[in-house]
């Protein structure tokens, strides 16, 4: 059901084989590969009734009709383990999807990998550097050939941490490094949304143990610095919300959508709502 950014009417799709897609679940990643000839939005793990798991699905994108595909899978051994809460991201030059992090019932992973976009063929990069701790529930924020990592869940082994901590990886060599910050960051938290505008990481909302939050934190670039933008506010707290920017006239626009609002145990959300950006 996509929206029509300018009157923001949601369109009712039609799938061609919609009993020959995946089962339900949550905590799965989405990527769109193939623009503009060949667009499918490749769906990679997440949880289910019957548990978790690294299945990979392609729904193609269809003027008219969408349909369900279930790829073969080349190098099935060097696939990840399954998981939820990862993040994938679709790497400068559309050949390869990477995948980072993630958690299963009973571990937070910090492992990487990559599917090729082609013939959805799975290898393990060789990374370097200072590395993220296992996590999952963090954003993943591709600004040119650098992949930012924001905040998440996780810790190494039995810890259990929210993190606020900023990394990057340079996509031609997977080096990561830690970034050091400056200013006013934000709570440690995760099941927040980061959306980029010019050299800005834009981050909304999330969680941390105790608290849901409904605040604006800026991350500057150039500068490595952190800022409070105390004039965006959501409506409620709200987390596990999903968001993306947009070039608009006379700003820039991030619209996000769903997630839950309020304290942890509140109904889900499908409302959606916009933000001028500057």
């Amino acid at each position: 059901m996509p929206v029509e950014v300018g009157n923001l009417e949601w369109l009712t799709m039609d799938i061609k084989n919609p009993d020959k897609g995946p089962s339900l679940r949550t905590g799965h990643s989405l990527c769109v590969v193939g623009l503009p000839n060949n667009p499918k939005a490749v769906i990679i793990g997440g949880c289910t009734a019957d548990g978790v798991v690294n299945e990979v699905w392609n729904l193609k994108l269809g003027v008219e009709m969408l349909e369900w595909e279930s790829p073969n899978i080349g190098q099935p051994d060097k696939a990840p383990a399954p998981r939820w809460r990862h993040t994938a991201t679709l790497l400068p030059g559309g050949k390869s999807i990477f995948v980072f992090g993630g958690m299963d019932r009973q571990k937070r992973y910090d492992d990487c990998f990559l599917l090729g976009t082609e013939k959805f063929r799975w290898t393990i990069p060789e990374v370097s550097g200072q590395i993220p701790a296992p996590r999952a529930n963090h954003s993943a924020t591709l600004v040119g050939d650098k992949l930012y990592i924001v905040g998440g869940y996780g810790g190494v082994g039995f810890s259990r941490v929210m993190f606020n901590d900023v990394h990057v990886m340079d996509c031609n060599t997977f080096e990561w490094t830690k970034v050091a910050t400056t200013g006013t960051a934000p709570d440690p938290r995760a099941n927040h949304v980061t959306v980029l505008v010019h050299e800005q990481l834009f981050v909304l909302g999330g969680r941390s143990f105790t608290d849901v939050y409904d605040d604006m934190y800026v991350f500057d670039l150039e500068e490595a610095k952190w800022s409070k933008d105390a004039a965006v506010t959501t409506a409620e707290p709200v987390y596990n919300h999903t968001g993306i920017a947009c070039m608009a006239v006379p700003t820039w626009k991030a619209f996000f959508y769903g997630g839950r609002q309020g304290d942890r145990k509140s109904t889900r959300l499908n409302s959606s709502h916009s933000q001028d950006l500057v």
